[in-house]
């Protein structure tokens, strides 16, 4: 018979309504978290709550974590099939805990220490989901002033772009994605350089806010070119 703590997890997982303070009854349950600190846990007025967060994920190391989501995988229905994967090296993981069974989804995860989980994808999913929240934020019009969103002034929340703008954007977004990310796991001094522009910057003159203006990023293999000028890699 189970638990009523685990009736409960799994309802809300497979409702949909699913929060992180489930993820930790479920570890209550598998003794990874004692029901006294799920009480401090689900307590509004508890001042210290990100601190006392950090330090239960402070137990909770690869295997803890697994353990959760082998309980979850359980209660999916069949579901959801976590395979495990941690890091052996700056860039190379490692498969340690798999499961045979059929799942409606299979979900890659690293797990690393400090209850620290990150759910793999590959890089065409991670430029799909970027481009669709990017394009969320993306407003067009052919106005000078923006119109006002719901009444305000306020446009913080919005990115307002000239309308003209939208076909290009919609085109070349995808690409602008993956070279950020592709420019992310890039080094300084490995693959590009800094050149800074001491003839436009003044020379001698003292660093101020405004010099990156005056920066150019260049590759370290192409350094008589500009970006757009590379030619694409051979396959």
């Amino acid at each position: 018979m189970k638990t009523p703590s685990a009736c409960h997890a799994r309802h809300c997982f497979i409702s949909g309504n699913f929060r992180p303070i489930d993820v930790l009854k479920i570890a209550a349950k598998l003794d990874l978290v004692t029901q006294d600190e799920l009480n401090k846990l689900e307590n509004p007025d508890n001042k210290y709550q990100p601190d006392f967060i950090a330090d239960i994920l402070e137990r909770f190391g690869i295997e803890q974590q697994a353990i959760v989501l082998n309980h979850l995988q359980g209660i999916s229905n069949g579901k959801l099939n976590f395979q495990k994967y941690r890091k052996l090296g700056e860039k190379k993981l490692e498969l340690f805990d798999s499961s045979p069974e059929l799942a409606d989804h299979i979900v890659n995860v690293l797990l690393q220490e400090k209850g620290i989980a990150s759910v793999l994808v590959s890089k065409e999913e991670l430029v799909e989901m970027t481009v669709k929240q990017l394009t969320a934020q993306f407003a067009y019009s052919n106005e000078n002033q923006p119109p006002s969103v719901d009444g305000s002034t306020d446009h913080d929340a919005r990115l307002f772009l000239p309308g003209f703008m939208k076909p290009y954007i919609r085109n070349r977004l995808p690409v602008f994605v993956e070279n950020a990310l592709q420019a992310i796991s890039m080094k300084k001094d490995r693959e590009y350089m800094i050149y800074e522009d001491r003839d436009r910057m003044g020379e001698g003159s003292s660093p101020n806010a405004e010099d990156h203006h005056f920066h150019r990023i260049i590759p370290v293999d192409f350094k008589v070119r500009h970006w757009h000028e590379i030619p694409p890699p051979l396959e």
